[in-house]
């Protein structure tokens, strides 16, 4: 029995060894400037490609604000996609500081339709995702003045 004990204490002691070794290889746990660039779709209908430019505090941490364009199609499909710009802040927090870390995400902005510049929409999505390394896979909800929906997205981080 007791060689089974010492036996289960050093595997934990491994592992805990390899986690900790690991640990050090996730960017969003390193101090000082980072962006990243984003490919989200909705289900109500929008599409877009933004990027997010802003600090990484060290722990997890990271603020910034960003742009992007993007299209909303409507209802019926008949007319073309409207073209709009998004305008943001960003919050981000990683849970863990492993390989592949959960994270909470929001964002805060405005959505304006590219050809009148009127009329902006405010803009607010909240999310969940894992970070691989450089790559990001989230999934969340946006509220938007009549375009509420489910959100999904990939990104990358440099």
């Amino acid at each position: 029995m007791k060689k089974i004990l010492v036996l289960v204490a050093a595997i934990i002691t491994l592992a805990t060894g390899v986690a900790a070794q690991e640990s050090t290889d996730n960017p969003m746990f390193r101090k000082g400037y980072r962006a990243d660039i984003q490919i989200r779709a909705s289900t109500s209908r929008q599409s877009y490609i933004s990027t997010s430019h802003g600090y990484s505090f060290g722990n997890g941490l990271y603020l910034g604000g960003g742009a992007g364009v993007g299209a909303e199609y409507v209802p019926d499909f008949s007319a073309d996609a409207n073209v709009v710009a998004h305008v943001f802040a960003d919050g981000k927090y990683n849970i863990a500081n492993w390989k592949l870390s959960p994270f909470v995400a929001a964002r805060v902005g405005a959505v304006l339709p590219v050809e009148t510049l009127d009329q902006p929409r405010f803009s607010a999505t909240a999310s969940v995702g894992i970070d691989w390394g450089r790559i990001s896979i989230s999934a969340g909800y946006t509220l938007q003045k009549s375009m509420n929906g489910a959100e999904f997205g990939i990104g990358f981080s440099f």
